[in-house]
């Protein structure tokens, strides 16, 4: 994931389990993610898997954004997709 789109010199990372977005990134792994279709529903939406953790992925999570494992429950994979917009 590269720049933000209101603040391209920065990047959404990963940090003991939170995601925030900071200006330098070290690892830069830690900005890092694959982009996967959907874990809740692949048409038109995605899920971000880390690349240094695989299996984690990003999700929000009461009213927070956090890097968290895959659980395989309904839950989690509709806190975990994202739909794509232009």
């Amino acid at each position: 994931m590269g720049g933000t789109r209101n603040f391209p010199d920065r990047y959404v990372r990963h940090v003991n389990y939170d995601v925030r977005i900071d200006l330098d990134v070290s690892p830069a792994q830690d900005a890092q993610f694959r982009v996967v279709p959907g874990l809740a529903n692949s048409s038109g939406y995605v899920s971000f898997e880390s690349v240094n953790f695989p299996g984690y992925f990003l999700r929000h999570s009461n009213y927070d954004f956090v890097l968290a494992a895959n659980d395989n429950s309904a839950t989690f994979r509709a806190d975990a997709t994202f739909r794509v917009t232009g």
